[in-house]
């Protein structure tokens, strides 16, 4: 999960994990806030993770309704608004998210392949472009 500064484009925090969820959400947001304090006004997108109970009480998808103890999410509790990404007939345009054009061609990825530990990891922008040799490139079994 990545948290991203709309206007200049920093990314500010980020946390890996296996798969998406809750958890890293919420350890991003933390190294977010600590570093530059609490965002009056967020742009989520609209994942299963993102939608979390305890993240964004904002949980929408899913059969199950929970009745009982209410759970305030993170985000109510800071006082940070949530804006979500839109989505029109149950389609969205992925890439006219801030965060996504992170991703594209000469941004984050060269970023990553200019650091010394990752070199020889990158593979290509296609199947065609991997080197022959990637496989025997130091760091890689």
């Amino acid at each position: 999960w990545f948290w991203q500064d709309v206007r200049t484009r920093r990314i500010l925090s980020y946390c890996v994990d296996d798969s998406e969820n809750g958890d890293q959400i919420r350890q991003a947001t933390l190294r977010m806030i600590k570093q530059y304090g609490i965002p009056k006004t967020i742009l989520m997108d609209n994942t299963r993770a993102a939608s979390d109970k305890q993240t964004t009480q904002q949980r929408k998808r899913g059969k199950r309704q929970t009745t009982g103890i209410k759970i305030d999410g993170m985000f109510d509790r800071l006082g940070i608004k949530v804006i979500r990404t839109l989505v029109f007939k149950g389609r969205g345009n992925g890439r006219a998210k801030p965060i996504e054009r992170a991703f594209k061609r000469d941004s984050l990825p060269a970023y990553v392949d200019g650091d010394a530990r990752l070199e020889a990891f990158f593979t290509g922008w296609s199947v065609t472009e991997k080197t022959e040799d990637y496989q025997f490139k130091k760091g890689v079994n």
